[in-house]
Formats: structure tokens, C-alpha cells, sequence
């Protein structure tokens, strides 16, 4: 089966049947660039509906609920297949016309945060096969970080990326909207994936941070303009203190 950006946008609506379903799951798990695509056409909801409501002291709201229903009736019409989300594009491109001038699209509540979330939802589709499947060659992994360390302008080198517990499996290079994103690979006790991800996108340095999306712990910061977060399902307490000695190297 072909995999379009069409057949992704069915699969995360749950507009596909359980074998188209689970081809798609297993395609996306054995293609690091399908799974970057399937992240990046995901829609957060709830974020969206608390920057709308974030807005509405500010915002003309009688222009916006006029505005809302007939982009919403229009995008009623195109048929059954990606319907929820196309009225859901509708009802947020309805707001941002109206709301134009009030928010910059570089100031958009919780912008700094979306590339955590398409990582998160890129993590949870590991699992521990994913990992010992698709490692590095061990006769590759120097390269494959040289390679890595000039994209993204931060060196990367088996010593500063060992962990106690952890097994280096493999180094990745994705992309969040234009910027290079690096992935790092370990799996945690031989069994739990963790990744420890890097993007320099500009950000402002910031001590370690813990948050939890797509139900999966993560520990980020930020340096030179840099950021950085390591992801997995281990406990707090664990994945606190390798964040913290990746910062110590990096």
C-alpha cells in the first residue's frame, strides 16, 4: 500500500480500517522519515482550544463567532474523508484571520513547545524492536556523528553521549518545519526506547525543565540558542539525571 500524506491524515482521524491501520503503524515504525510526516500532520487539539480561549479577552469574539460557523459550513461539504479536520482547519484559519493583527505568528502561544510534542508523538510509535532492529553499525556510529554534529553545529561523540543503563542504538537526522532536528537513539535497560533530541532553534538558555507529553516523561533546556530534551518512558528521577549529564558534556 501506498503511503500518501492523504492515507496519514485518514489514519490519524481513524477514518482507515484495522489492517490499513495497522500497515500504517508498522510502515511508520520501519521509516524514520514516514513517522517525521505523520508527527508533523498531527493536529493538537487541546493546545489549540487553549490558545483560542488564551485569546479571548483580547479578541473581537461576536466577529469570530459569526466568522466561525460559515468557514465551518463551507468545510462541511468536502465530503466524508478527512472531514473532522478539515473543520477543524477551518474553525482555527476562521480565528487567525480575525485575531491577525493581535498575534504575531512568531509569538503564537506555545510555539516553543511544538517541536517536544512532534517528538513525543514520533516516540511513542518505538518500541524496544524498533531499536535493536534498525541500530547503527558499530563500525559507522563516528561517522554517522560527524555527520550529525555539522548539521546541527554541536559536537556529538560516543563519549559524551554514553549513559549508565542506557545502549547507544542509533543517530538520525528529522526536520521540524525547516529546521534540522537530531535524534539520538538509546534503549534503557535493554528494553525502553529513550531518545535524546536537539534543534537549534534560536531559544533564549534555560535550566532543566520537566514536563510530560503523549504520556511520556521528558527533561529539556536550552543553550546558546540551542535546545535540547531527552524522552522516555523510565522514571522521573532517571531520566532527570541523564539530562543532566548530557548537559554537562554538551
Amino acid at each position: 500500500m501506498k503511503i500518501t500524506p492523504e492515507t496519514l491524515t485518514a489514519y490519524l482521524d481513524g477514518e482507515l480500517d484495522e489492517q490499513r491501520t495497522n500497515e500504517v503503524r508498522e510502515r511508520c515504525l520501519a521509516d524514520a522519515q514516514l513517522a517525521a510526516t505523520l508527527a508533523a500532520l498531527q493536529i493538537d487539539r487541546d493546545r489549540l482550544a487553549q490558545d483560542y480561549l488564551a485569546l479571548g479577552t483580547a479578541a473581537p469574539i461576536g466577529d469570530l463567532r459569526s466568522a466561525l460557523p460559515e468557514s465551518m459550513e463551507s468545510a462541511a461539504g468536502v465530503g466524508p474523508a478527512g472531514g473532522k479536520r478539515k473543520l477543524l482547519m477551518a474553525a482555527a484559519c476562521a480565528a487567525c484571520l480575525v485575531v491577525g493583527g493581535l498575534v504575531g505568528s512568531g509569538n503564537w502561544a506555545g510555539t516553543d513547545k511544538s517541536w517536544r510534542e512532534a517528538v513525543a508523538e514520533y516516540q511513542v510509535l518505538y518500541s524496544a524492536e524498533t531499536l535493536k532492529w534498525n541500530a547503527v553499525a558499530p563500525a559507522v556510529v563516528d561517522t554517522t556523528l560527524k555527520r550529525l554534529s555539522d548539521r546541527i553545529g554541536v559536537t556529538l561523540t560516543r563519549q559524551a553521549l554514553r549513559l549508565p543503563a542506557a545502549e547507544f542504538k542509533r543517530g538520525q537526522m528529522l526536520t521540524f518545519g525547516t529546521r534540522p532536528l537530531v535524534q539520538l537513539a538509546y534503549l534503557h535497560n535493554g528494553a525502553i526506547p529513550v531518545a535524546f533530541c536537539i534543534t537549534r532553534d534560536g531559544a533564549p538558555d534555560a535550566g532543566l525543565a520537566s514536563e510530560v507529553r503523549e504520556g511520556l516523561p521528558i527533561v529539556h533546556w536550552a543553550k546558546d540558542g540551542t535546545s535540547y530534551m531527552v524522552i522516555g518512558d523510565v522514571p522521573k528521577a532517571q531520566l532527570a539525571a541523564m539530562a543532566e549529564t548530557l548537559r554537562g558534556r554538551l
